[in-house]
């Protein structure tokens, strides 16, 4: 059997990040990962470092994990491609316009650099985008900007924690998936995998998607369902063609990377809809018709879309993550429920997640975003 003080579920950037940082603090690490270090979620998202739009429980979280971002890829010693391109949210109807209204003043409050845009300012900040665009019968209405946001690399970034996690003697066992689990005691005593047996004194389930289903093993309430995210990348385009990040919901959002590739995201499809693990034709079909209309002045529509990824994220029932130990077992910590808006989040997380661990309490602003609130047997 092998043993650490901590055993990890799950290779994202939520247990890599939580593996750095315990073994920074002297602990022993073990991360668990049935495929490879952000194959699902963490490494296949829109890439979006940002603050606006959040949840008020969360957002004290997020604006503390942007600060995390700046200075992370030569903490990591690994490019992170964290840019600070800003966040514009364009809004399309009444309803969200209505909801922006109150988020935006709870910013604000918060310290966030956050600004209402007219049509004519969205204009002068991108003047390839196509204000009068019929999307689906909408058209925009007008948008917010947060200049603080950004952009990172989901894969490249799972990536540097994980190889910083390892160069500080954590254990990653990739292609190792969970079976099961002995519990004695009220603790669990041992995980069982395809791969051998695992001990340790705290046993975190950081498995995104799948977090409920460990959950169940362990046989507490871990209430997470799985959302599939799909990715569209276009070719090149000359830098700083559509600039900054973008979003509009229900529709999607769009990058442009650091190499010039535009992203195209949509919103996450629960798992009856799309049962396997692959890219729905209508669904990018749908992104390219949206991307098409709304950068025509550049004939976007007739760039080739060279590649398209798919990657299960959770969605948990307030759309916010868990965080904290269950009653049952004892010694097994929920990390969970992020919702496909925890990339960003992942620095501040590894932090957090390893005072409330080491020392049962933590600076990091998480404390409504305790797995208490579902905690229940």
């Amino acid at each position: 059997m092998k043993t650490a003080d901590v055993i990890i579920i799950g290779g994202g950037i939520m247990g890599c990040a939580l593996g750095y940082r315990l073994s920074q603090r002297g602990s022993s690490v073990i991360i668990i990962e049935k495929k490879f270090c952000g194959a699902e979620g963490s490494g296949r998202n829109s890439s979006g470092v940002r603050a606006q739009t959040r949840d008020p429980k969360e957002l004290a979280f997020a604006i503390y994990s942007e600060t995390l971002w700046e200075s992370l890829s030569e903490e990591l010693g690994f490019d992170v491609e964290y840019r600070r391109v800003g966040n514009l949210c364009l809004i399309v109807t009444e309803e969200r316009l209505h909801e922006r209204e109150h988020r935006v003043v709870r910013e604000q409050a918060a310290g966030l650099p956050v600004r209402w845009l007219s049509i004519d300012e969205i204009k002068d900040m991108i003047p390839n985008v196509d204000v009068d665009a019929d999307i689906y019968g909408k058209r925009i209405l007008g948008g917010t900007f947060c200049s603080s946001d950004g952009t990172a690399d989901p894969l490249r970034s799972t990536f540097a924690f994980a190889q910083a996690a390892k160069r500080n003697g954590v254990k990653i066992y990739t292609e190792t998936e969970v079976i099961g689990f002995e519990i004695s005691n009220n603790r669990i005593t041992c995980v069982k995998t395809n791969r051998g047996d695992f001990s340790g004194e705290v046993v975190v389930n950081a498995a995104g998607a799948w977090a409920g289903e460990i959950g169940k093993m362990a046989g507490t309430n871990v209430p997470i369902k799985p959302h599939l995210c799909q990715v569209g990348i276009t070719q090149k385009l000359p830098p700083n063609t559509l600039s900054p990040y973008m979003s509009i919901k229900p529709y999607g959002f769009w990058n442009q990377t650091a190499h010039g590739n535009l992203l195209v995201t949509d919103v996450n499809a629960p798992l009856d809809q799309f049962p396997r693990h692959d890219v729905g034709y209508d669904v990018i079909e749908f992104l390219c018709h949206c991307t098409a209309k709304m950068f025509s002045k550049i004939n976007v529509g007739q760039l080739s879309l060279i590649r398209t990824y798919s990657g299960w994220n959770e969605a948990s029932p307030d759309g916010c993550c868990m965080i904290g130990f269950a009653r049952s077992p004892e010694n097994f910590f929920v990390n969970a429920g992020y919702s496909g808006h925890g990339f960003c989040l992942g620095p501040a997380s590894g932090i957090a997640c390893a005072d409330l661990i080491l020392n049962g309490s933590t600076s990091v602003p998480v404390q409504e975003l305790s797995y208490s609130r579902f905690d229940i047997i």
